[in-house]
């Protein structure tokens, strides 16, 4: 996925664009953010757990960023069938395949989607924060949708060791998301093929084991299996969610 153009989206912040983004090599350990830096687009090592701190009219996050957007906020009125989310893949890049068992042991294949939108996310079971938000925002979008149907959400683990079956299954009852979310399990040797080829970076903190550090973004894949557009972690509005899914499940 090296060399994409991600630009940002009309009625978000406006943005510079940045060509050939290549995260996490973009990413810039304990970035501070200014106030009209709205978007450190979570092409984000966001370290679940942690904490942010403000000082001089900006906020400090204990993860790293890489900040693809500073100019002052911008709204934008969108077009019909321009895409919300705040990062878009210029041109749209084909999906690396998965191939992967779901925590029902069923065998699943990314390229089995086509013909949906598919959201694609990287979380564990056990984080405490910024995995539960992203999973209850698309949760929420599913739910508000006309056609639920027409979108899937896939979630790959970053835990192989804490993301158990069981362990999975009760993070999902416990937010109204069984049979909503398709949560694919390995070995690391299984997880870090799929982890490098979407360049996600995933690794526990040494001080705290059980925490795992990893890029918060969700993939937004079109019907064709292309990538069109990402979702930082913060912010993250179901708006966009909800608004993107008919376009992206369009034949």
């Amino acid at each position: 996925m090296g060399g994409y153009c991600i630009q940002s989206a009309g009625a978000v912040p406006a943005a510079r664009e940045a060509p050939g983004l290549n995260y996490p090599d973009a990413v810039i350990r304990r970035r501070r953010s200014g106030v009209a830096a709205l978007a450190l687009l979570a092409l984000a090592l966001t370290a679940c757990g942690s904490s942010s701190s403000s000082g001089d009219g900006g906020s400090v996050s204990t993860g790293a960023a890489a900040e693809v957007s500073t100019p002052a906020a911008q709204t934008v009125a969108l077009k019909p069938g321009q895409l919300a989310g705040p990062l878009l893949v210029r041109p749209p890049k084909k999906a690396p395949q998965i191939v992967l068992h779901d925590q029902d042991g069923k065998l699943f294949k990314l390229s089995s989607l086509r013909g949906k939108a598919v959201y694609l996310t990287f979380v564990y079971s056990h984080c405490p924060d910024v995995c539960p938000l992203m999973m209850n925002a698309l949760g929420a979008a599913k739910r508000s949708l006309e056609d639920p149907g027409s979108m899937r959400i896939v979630a790959v683990s970053v835990d192989p060791k804490g993301d158990t079956p069981k362990a999975v299954k009760e993070f999902l009852r416990g937010r109204q998301l069984t049979g909503k979310v398709t949560w694919l399990l390995g070995t690391k040797a299984q997880l870090s093929p799929v982890w490098s080829a979407y360049n996600i970076l995933a690794k526990s903190v040494p001080q705290t084991p059980a925490i795992i550090e990893h890029v918060s973004l969700i993939y937004g894949i079109d019907a064709k299996g292309r990538i069109r557009v990402g979702y930082p972690a913060s912010p993250l509005k179901v708006a966009w969610i909800t608004h993107d899914a008919p376009i992206l499940a369009a034949k």
